[in-house]
């Protein structure tokens, strides 16, 4: 069983109300990864995409095992009432990845899953491609997160897989969700 090293401690109004970033190109203050044991996640130049047009790193994250996580966890968990969407970038590399599940998920502090969404369901035509950015966007109610303390964000392979992952943030806003 993993326990997460984190304290509940709330983040001020006004940082909930406007939303906030996990890891853009680095991690956000007070957010930090951990690696399960059979997944190693490192920082990569993630390449010029049709999303951003500007260089900066990824995480790459390799799994070598069933159900390869990487954890997300802040110091400084928060609860969700003010924020809507979990939003990220998602790349993967190998069809063998594609026909894997990825999931998104969300912990409290203490290090319980609050609960889980498969990312394609949340990709226009439910896949994904090798070597194509997507821009993921889940409201936080489709995790059952709405007014839940959280202390991580997780991303798990159901298979051994690869993939990058960038510009994880919590967002107030309820525009371009799956409905």
């Amino acid at each position: 069983m993993l326990v997460l090293l984190a304290f509940p401690l709330a983040l001020s109004a006004s940082a909930t109300e406007k939303g906030y970033s996990v890891y853009s190109g680095e991690y956000s203050s007070g957010w930090q990864v951990l690696q399960w044991e059979n997944t190693v996640v490192s920082q990569v130049p993630g390449p010029r995409n049709a999303y951003r047009n500007n260089m900066r790193k990824s995480l790459r994250v390799v799994t070598s095992g069933q159900f390869g996580r990487m954890y997300l966890v802040t110091a400084t968990s928060f609860k969700a009432t003010d924020q809507q969407l979990l939003r990220l970038s998602v790349k993967i590399f190998s069809s063998e990845t594609a026909e894997n599940q990825l999931y998104l998920a969300l912990y409290t502090p203490d290090g319980s899953p609050i609960h889980n969404v498969l990312v394609s369901d949340y990709i226009k035509d439910k896949k994904l491609s090798v070597g194509t950015w997507y821009n993921v966007t889940i409201p936080i109610a489709h995790l059952q997160a709405v007014d839940q303390l959280i202390g991580a964000v997780v991303v798990e392979a159901a298979q051994p897989a690869a993939f990058d992952v960038d510009a994880i943030s919590f967002s107030p806003s309820q525009s371009n969700s799956k409905k």
